[in-house]
């Protein structure tokens, strides 16, 4: 099997719900690593979000035509009714880093990871043999210490320390500006809430509460194929920008899928120099 890293640049909020069973004010909670603690999409609704995409740009959406293209079937398998797997190994995505309030800087955000986050997805590129550049992942993390790459003297109040951008770091978010903290520090940090107000001939009658993710995070996918052709990557090409989650009608779980690739990372420091 050969796998591929994408990273998922949230262009607009996103909803990938966990269990409708909580007792917190939250009614729709997002999903979250049972581990980590932080938000997570995973893998069949992955599967399934990148399946309708792929049918849409195939144009075998709707359901007379499912199944009715070659290229679906072996990446995905059948789905009406059929018995053929899909060829593709689908992962679920970790999230790598989300944006965070900044100040003394020249936005007013900065993407937050910790070493528990990328540590953990560079142990499954390494596990899964995908090639990649040596990743430094900041030390002495502890406590309120706030690590950060760029000029920004506080991040989320707290006073920042600023360390030598990392190439590796660089390469597996894809920017040059990033915060690292540690895991209680980010888990802190609430995740956005909107409410939803339900009208009934102009009166209120369901007040609910949903989390999402907030748009500019960063996840990372791996994708699994059986050969050197990669029919889904063809595909994705196409149309790189797909929905995910719940929401859709407004706007919501749009994100950008680009295929990670260390020699282009590397041939685009050689024209920089």
């Amino acid at each position: 099997m050969n796998y591929t890293f994408y990273r998922l640049d949230c262009l607009t909020n996103l909803h990938m719900g966990g269990s409708d069973a909580n007792y917190d004010v939250i009614d729709l909670q997002v999903e979250r690593d049972p581990v980590l603690g932080e938000p997570t999409m995973n893998a069949s609704g992955v599967k399934g979000a990148l399946r309708d995409h792929c049918e849409i740009i195939k144009g075998c959406h709707d359901k007379a035509n499912w199944d009715r293209n070659d290229d679906i079937k072996e990446i995905f398998g059948t789905r009406d009714g059929g018995t053929q797997q899909g060829s593709y190994a689908f992962f679920g995505a970790d999230l790598l880093a989300r944006p965070v309030r900044a100040s003394g800087c020249d936005t007013a955000w900065i993407l937050a990871t910790t070493p528990d986050l990328i540590a953990s997805f560079v142990k499954k590129l390494e596990s899964l043999d995908i090639k990649m550049p040596k990743i430094n992942i900041p030390t002495g993390i502890e406590g309120d210490a706030v690590k950060v790459s760029c000029d920004c003297a506080k991040v989320e109040g707290y006073n920042a320390e600023k360390v030598p951008v990392d190439a590796g770091m660089e390469w597996l978010l894809g920017t040059d500006r990033y915060a690292v903290m540690s895991s209680d520090m980010l888990r802190s940090i609430a995740l956005p809430v909107v409410a939803h107000n339900v009208l009934e001939n102009g009166q209120s009658r369901n007040l609910w509460y949903e989390e999402y993710v907030p748009h500019k995070s960063v996840f990372g996918l791996i994708v699994g194929r059986p050969n050197e052709d990669d029919k889904f990557a063809e595909i994705l090409e196409k149309s790189p920008v797909v929905q995910f989650g719940a929401e859709a009608s407004t706007g919501c779980g749009y994100v950008k899928m680009t295929q990670v690739i260390p020699e282009k990372q590397e041939a685009k420091s050689d024209e920089k120099a």
